[in-house]
């Protein structure tokens, strides 16, 4: 089941589901108003969408549900949920560009995500991140950035639509990952992961808690960092 599609001149806020018709819900609201981007004052738009997310999940009371968007997104908090929100970066899984996104979790039975991330460094020698406005590049190099098929075509739409729903996508390797860790949370119970919450997967010695240097920054800054 998908929800409304604004291409097709649908509207979220005329959608309605009842509870209990899906197990899980994944939705990526628009992020211009909580990009570090973003050159003009946020029109509340963001917002909004955050709030018709919120009120399709207490609707359908799913079992899980997934919200992706950009780092500067606000919590979003939904009752009987445990939530758990953490960063991926597109060149952890292999692509080559530079595009951090932030992602919510929210469960309200069974265990938290397992992650397992390759852990390469977003730091090294990747390119800047696809963007919706991003024309100066090939609509070839901006598909495989995101980890799109060399053959995937989008015939009816222009060069502009094509680039804004390609920069919209969630590239597909971090994508996948997310995915076989819904798919694999009841399996994946016995796993190590990351004392920051961000689901990745730890492997090596007992004393190592945190990921990655992020990890530990971020932990450093909550004062949470525990002794190894």
């Amino acid at each position: 089941m998908r929800g409304p599609e604004i291409m097709l001149g649908q509207n979220i806020q005329d959608f309605h589901i009842h509870a209990g018709v899906v197990t899980g819900i994944i939705a990526g609201p628009p992020c211009q108003d909580f990009s570090a981007a973003r050159r003009s004052p946020p029109t509340g738009y963001g917002l909004e969408m955050l709030r018709e997310c919120a009120r399709i999940i207490l609707e359908a009371q799913p079992v899980w549900w997934l919200v992706e968007n950009v780092p500067g997104v606000p919590n979003v908090i939904i009752p009987k949920y445990t939530v758990s929100r953490f960063n991926l970066t597109a060149s952890e899984f292999g692509s080559n560009q530079r595009r951090n996104r932030a992602f919510q979790f929210g469960y309200s039975s069974g265990p938290p995500l397992s992650i397992f991330s390759p852990g390469r460094s977003h730091f090294g020698r990747t390119t800047p991140a696809v963007l919706t406005r991003d024309v100066n590049r090939p609509l070839a190099k901006l598909r495989e950035l995101q980890g799109l098929p060399a053959d995937h075509r989008m015939p009816l739409l222009s060069r502009v639509a094509q680039t804004r729903l390609i920069g919209n996508g969630c590239a597909v390797p971090v994508a996948l990952a997310i995915a076989q860790a819904i798919r694999d949370r009841y399996t994946r119970v016995n796993f190590r992961t990351c004392v920051c919450g961000c689901g990745r997967v730890i492997c090596g010695p007992r004393r190592k808690k945190a990921f990655s240097a992020a990890c530990r920054k971020r932990l450093q800054r909550a004062n949470t960092l525990p002794a190894p």
